[in-house]
Parts: C-alpha cells; sequence; structure tokens
C-alpha cells in the first residue's frame, strides 16, 4: 500500500470511529416540574402530550402551576448536546412565595466517562431570602429521575446575576442515566432564568486513540510530501 492509499485508509477508520462515537442511543426522555412540595406536578415526555418541542431528543413545557404564573422550561437531551450530555434552561415567574423544582432525565448511556463538568449561571429576581440552587447525578439503575451518585451541586445563590461551575466524577457503568435539577424558592413574587448544562470530561482511552491516529496520519501526509517533492527535482 503506498503512502497515498495510507492517508486515505487512516482518514476512513477515524470517520468509522467518529460515527460509531456519535450513534444516538434509543434513549427515553423525561421533564418534570412540580411546586407544594411535590403536591402539584406535571411530567412530560419527549413526543407526549405537553411537549412544545417537535424535535425528537428535546422536551419544551409551557404552563402554568399553582403561584406560577409563567413557566417555560426545555429539556435537551444527548442527541442535541453530544453524547453523555445534556442541558435544561428555563424561564419562571411567579406571583407569589413558593418553591418550583424543575427535574431534566434522560436514560441509556453507554459510554463511561471519567466525570463531569457542570455549569450553572442566569439571574433570579425577588424578595431578599429568595434562592435558587442546581444538582446533577448519574445513576446505575438507569432510571428516569433517579438521585443515586450525585455529580455535583451549585448554589444556593440570591438574587441578581450568578454563575458558577464544578467538576466531578460518578461511579457508573453502562447503561446509566442522567438526571438534573434546579430547585427555585421565593419568598415572594420574582422571575428565574438560567440554563444548567452537564458536560463529560474526555475518556483517557478515546483521547489516547484519537491521539495515535493523528500522529499515524500526520506521518504518513510528511512522507507522501516528501515523496512528491523528491519526484519533483
Amino acid at each position: 500500500m503506498n503512502n497515498k492509499r495510507l492517508v486515505i485508509s487512516l482518514a476512513i477508520v477515524g470517520i468509522i470511529l467518529l460515527l460509531v462515537a456519535t450513534a444516538p442511543a434509543e434513549a427515553a426522555l423525561k421533564l418534570r416540574i412540580s411546586t407544594d412540595g411535590g403536591a402539584t406536578y406535571t411530567t412530560v415526555s419527549d413526543g407526549g402530550a405537553g411537549d412544545f418541542n417537535s424535535d425528537t431528543g428535546a422536551i419544551t413545557y409551557i404552563g402554568r402551576l399553582g403561584v406560577w404564573d409563567l413557566n417555560v422550561a426545555t429539556g435537551v437531551g444527548s442527541a442535541f448536546s453530544g453524547p453523555g450530555s445534556i442541558d435544561l434552561n428555563s424561564v419562571n415567574n411567579s406571583s407569589g412565595a413558593g418553591t418550583l423544582v424543575i427535574d431534566f432525565t434522560e436514560t441509556d448511556f453507554d459510554t463511561d466517562f471519567p466525570g463531569w463538568s457542570m455549569l450553572f449561571g442566569g439571574t433570579l429576581t425577588g424578595p431578599a431570602g429568595s434562592t435558587v440552587s442546581a444538582r446533577t447525578w448519574a445513576n446505575d439503575s438507569n432510571n428516569l429521575f433517579a438521585t443515586e451518585s450525585l455529580i455535583g451541586t451549585l448554589g444556593p445563590f440570591g438574587p441578581g446575576a450568578f454563575a458558577g461551575e464544578v467538576g466531578a466524577s460518578a461511579s457508573v457503568s453502562p447503561l446509566y442515566s442522567l438526571t438534573q435539577r434546579v430547585e427555585i424558592s421565593l419568598t415572594g413574587a420574582g422571575q428565574y432564568s438560567g440554563d444548567l448544562n452537564l458536560q463529560p470530561l474526555p475518556e483517557p482511552a478515546s483521547l489516547a486513540v484519537w491521539g495515535l491516529f493523528g500522529l499515524m496520519g500526520l506521518a504518513a501526509f510528511q512522507r507522501l510530501r516528501k515523496k512528491r517533492r523528491n519526484q519533483a527535482s
């Protein structure tokens, strides 16, 4: 096999590995919003009743729940966020004091990552004593809304703009589920607007494989350039 064919072969292998690594799993997604200590709640499945998002792999809920007169929450699964990643963003307005809990969950993650990076930011308006916080979990049971292995906690944050990031590991093995939770507690009328993002840390083994193929491709390309220069001279 000459150098040109070697470069082409390595490129094909790299594309195949990329397609395998990014192939979406047949996962279940659900979004749940609750208040009054869980007594009042609504649960929305991907593509089910109450889902205002037509895309498979993402859920959008729009509605009213108790004193929370405006709720627009979107959970984005790994089909859009990438393998091992989920995202929860929401705008919630309350006409009075109360606590709102927003949960987003996805099952059937089949890649074992060394850990995750959790990012949480947004704006909270409300009287003194109002707070917002976030938590995420990885769950070997692969159940929806499971809270087994805590990945991280951010907050509580008080009124005003806020942002935080934490990286942590969680002991799980495929298949497993991921769950996000945002808890908003207002002492009076107010509003929350923010985003909770969970991203996996790279696998050392994956980095080594891609690095190896990158080096092999670079070496083959350099040999091909050298051969062409010698032929030209």
